[in-house]
């Protein structure tokens, strides 16, 4: 819930700016925050051992942030990238929501079916939008099936994201 209330903050800071602007945001944010995954695992390494590791864990990496040598473990599962991304998207989606029901059906149809298209083209490619690539089977028992869905939550992925939010932007108009 805190990281809702973080990014709650956040969009407060955006919504000053034009609609088509907060959207841009929104869908850019969601679109490329997965490239962190191309980042070597060296430099990853480094920034999870900084001093600046637990700003790392809540803005992307999540995990357990140690308060103090003795203290609790905050647990992070939730970042904020993605999230602020999504609420920034859809807090520019709320202009759709208020357009005359013909024009607004037609472009949830045509959002909500581009979005699973390029769901199943990434997931197809296995290249980008989510870490765990379904092709490798590893030491999982899972089907090709359950493996083409499983996509990362922790942090969403683009993946994730298109496979969630396209069936539920794609169902709106009825």
């Amino acid at each position: 819930i805190w990281m809702l209330g973080w990014c709650m903050v956040l969009l407060a800071a955006l919504v000053w700016l034009p609609i088509p602007v907060i959207g841009a945001f929104g869908v850019a944010v969601i679109a490329l925050h997965n490239l962190m995954d191309f980042v070597s695992p060296a430099s990853i390494t480094t920034l999870q051992e900084s001093s600046l590791s637990w700003l790392w864990q809540i803005l992307y990496f999540g995990g357990p942030i140690q308060l103090g040598q003795n203290g609790p473990t905050l647990m992070v599962l939730y970042s904020i990238v993605p999230w602020i991304g999504v609420m920034a998207a859809g807090y520019a989606f709320g202009a759709v929501m208020t357009m005359e029901p013909e024009r607004r059906n037609r472009i949830c149809v045509a959002l909500g079916t581009s979005a699973i298209v390029l769901f199943l083209l990434l997931r197809m490619i296995d290249g980008y939008g989510d870490p765990r690539h379904w092709h490798s089977t590893g030491a999982t028992q899972l089907s090709a099936w359950q493996r083409f869905i499983n996509t990362s939550k922790y942090p969403a992925s683009l993946q994730f994201l298109l496979m969630t939010l396209g069936p539920t932007i794609l169902l709106l108009p009825f």
